[in-house]
């Protein structure tokens, strides 16, 4: 294995070693003594910070000890066929010695018991500053209030900010438990306390305020225990959740697929959170189905390099990372997209002439526009003129037309260069009777013949002259001929009239 990514995998173990030794036992909320609450408060806020350093030491050595696998496998996929079977001797010999993978899992673990940690020591945190808050409300608001009771557990509410629970949809009450259960699992408080918090937080007039109707405040648990068996069903709930999880809609664009990624963890950490688990075949082959082609190309790619170890969870984990650098990748885009707009823009207004009347150098600029489309498009295949090429007049009969493009070597279907019509891939389609070929070369199309012009008067008279005058036969109107002719003509018919009487 390379030496620089040996010491620093080899650097990174030694500082999960140190943390492991760390017991989390210290964190236990249930350890702190009580005192004054503002020095259990200060208690807490310590244990909470060193809880949170001792978490950041962990992943920081974890996430290195990933870099250093990454860089590894960058550096083993650039070596050539020989040098691989040596590095990878090297990287299982460094594996069975230093055991890597075993202390990112151990640190994977140690950060699960830790998490939990100290969401029990916030939890407990904010309840004290809450007793705190309240305490000092009661000393100011005593000697107006007569009757305590009633105004604390009122402030209570208000600070703790949990909405009230009204029994009309049980698919609230676990959100609202979740929140209710920092009170339920105080071991701090009494029942009767507890009990007035619960009766603070539900309506007495809702159908969850009437089931508890009656109870006392020391027959808190019983009330409890009701509630919990009329609201809490769990299987209802993960049924529910498991159909939403397998009815989430295809995906056909980026926005599609990032919806359905954020659906798709909400789902699957309430599941996770009802203790049902989501990592079987079942759930992500279902789930494959739903993205689009791309993004399903490279999931594949990634199970078929996890092999059996694919589980949802790693599916979550790629399409996390697919969405984010696709959005990424769009995020660019976009903004490269909106220079090249905004450039030719530029360019052309910083070249524009300036024009004292606007209409004239619009008009201007229309005239060159349309001589050079008129000199880009009318230039006739047969011929070279600017003409239609199915109004050719030279080439005036489709024998003619077919014979003249295998000439100038162009396809009869497209009239393009380069290909015969046996290979042309993109026939033009007749716009007379939509055949695989071009408008010049319809067999229906009436071609326009040369025009037959009407000869003069002096042309016919002067042939008929000479087919006489070479026939040896001149006759006595021979004098008439020369009407109309030029005075060119006579010179030569009397000179010749000269030769013949000699």
């Amino acid at each position: 294995m390379s030496s620089p990514l040996e010491q620093r995998l080899q650097i990174s173990i030694s500082k999960i070693v140190e943390l492991l030794k760390v017991d989390p036992v210290e964190f236990d909320s249930d350890r702190v003594e009580e005192t004054a609450l503002e020095e259990e408060i200060i208690e807490l806020e310590s244990l909470l910070e060193d809880l949170d350093n001792l978490v950041k030491g962990l992943c920081a050595a974890k996430d290195e000890i990933n870099s250093v696998f990454e860089d590894w496998t960058e550096l083993n996929r650039k070596a050539t066929a020989l040098e691989r079977p040596e590095f990878d001797a090297l990287f299982k010999a460094f594996e069975q010695k230093n055991k890597p993978s075993f202390y990112v899992n151990e640190a994977e673990k140690r950060l699960t018991v830790l998490r939990m940690s100290k969401s029990k020591l916030g939890r407990k945190l904010r309840l004290k500053q809450l007793n705190l808050r309240r305490e000092s409300a009661q000393i100011e608001q005593a000697p107006q209030i007569a009757p305590a009771a009633q105004v604390s557990h009122e402030v209570r509410h208000q600070a703790l900010n949990i909405g009230k629970f009204y029994g009309t949809d049980h698919d609230l009450w676990s959100d609202w438990w979740e929140l209710f259960a920092s009170i339920h699992e105080d071991s701090k408080l009494s029942p009767e306390r507890k009990f007035l918090y619960l009766r603070s937080f539900i309506p007495k007039e809702s159908p969850a305020g009437l089931l508890i109707d009656g109870f006392h405040p020391g027959e808190y648990g019983q009330a409890i225990d009701l509630l919990r068996q009329n609201f809490e069903n769990k299987d209802k709930r993960i049924r529910k959740l498991q159909q939403q999880l397998l009815t989430l809609p295809n995906c056909n664009t980026l926005e599609e697929v990032r919806k359905f990624y954020l659906n798709l963890e909400r789902i699957c950490r309430q599941l996770a959170g009802l203790g049902n688990d989501t990592d079987s075949d079942h759930y992500y082959n279902l789930l494959e189905t739903k993205l689009t082609r791309p993004m399903l190309r490279e999931i594949l790619c990634a199970k078929k390099k996890a092999g059996d170890g694919w589980t949802t969870s790693k599916f979550r984990l790629e399409l996390k990372k697919l969405l984010e650098s696709e959005m990424e990748i769009s995020s660019i885009l976009r903004k490269t997209g909106e220079e090249k707009r905004q450039s030719p823009r530029k360019k052309e207004e910083s070249h524009s002439p300036t024009i004292a009347c606007s209409t004239v150098g619009k008009t201007n600029r229309f005239e060159v526009d349309k001589e050079k489309k008129f000199n880009r498009n009318l230039l006739c295949y047969f011929c070279q003129q600017n003409h239609w090429s199915n109004e050719c007049r030279k080439f005036a009969n489709l024998q003619a037309r077919k014979e003249r493009l295998k000439e100038v070597k162009r396809c009869i279907r497209c009239c393009r260069q380069g290909h015969e019509a046996a290979h042309c891939e993109k026939p033009a389609k007749c716009l007379g009777c939509s055949g695989a070929h071009p408008l010049a070369l319809c067999p229906n199309l009436k071609i326009p013949q040369q025009p037959k012009f009407k000869q003069t008067a002096s042309e016919e008279k002067q042939r008929t002259y000479q087919k006489k005058w070479i026939s040896g036969k001149p006759t006595t109107g021979s004098n008439s001929v020369a009407i109309g002719t030029t005075s060119n003509e006579i010179k030569r018919h009397t000179s010749l009239c000269a030769e013949k009487t000699i």
